[in-house]
């Protein structure tokens, strides 16, 4: 809501559970501002593009090697005809095992079908998951599903089979009930 401010950290909980663009959007906006200030660049035409940089730098540092990213959200900008934002199943794996070792803690929020996540202001927001199957699999570490007209449904999760064994399994091209 207008004048809610929010951590990054819940910001991230909320779109991690609910794909929330809107949350997207947000992070790219704090982060422009951050690494427009680290990089003593202030133009409004270069700074929408510094976040997509880095995602995209990062991306390529970790290993993710052939995702490409022109916006925050991941949703093409041809909505329905063009692929503009993607990766393969490995750069999503790539992505999961990297977050899994350097900061798992990302993967907590993805655990629950509904959470309560409040702003700084003390507004509670009601999170539903985007992951219907997550109450199905046993062992759950996170997940994340995703949708795009062209790439259809995608979905990466984290599970140990046992204590200390985690795998990562990426599903891409599902219907979008399947």
């Amino acid at each position: 809501h207008l004048g809610e401010v929010w951590t990054v950290g819940k910001l991230v909980d909320y779109m991690l559970i609910t794909s929330s663009n809107r949350a997207a959007r947000a992070l790219r906006d704090a982060g422009d501002v951050e690494l427009a200030t680290r990089a003593k660049v202030h133009t409004d035409a270069g700074e929408s593009r510094l976040f997509i940089d880095y995602m995209n730098a990062t991306a390529q540092r970790i290993g993710m090697q052939h995702a490409v990213f022109k916006n925050e959200t991941g949703l093409d900008t041809n909505h329905d005809t063009v692929a503009t934002d993607f990766g393969s199943a490995r750069d999503v794996a790539t992505l999961f095992a990297y977050v899994l070792l350097h900061a798992p803690e990302l993967l907590e929020a993805t655990e629950a079908d509904v959470s309560t996540i409040r702003s700084q202001n003390g507004e509670a927001h009601e999170a539903i998951t985007t992951n219907k199957a997550l109450a199905d699999i046993p062992g759950l570490i996170g997940g994340k599903t995703g949708f795009t007209d062209v790439a259809g449904g995608n979905l990466g999760i984290v599970f140990d089979v046992e204590a200390g064994h985690p795998i990562v399994a990426v599903v891409m091209g599902s219907g979008k009930e399947e």
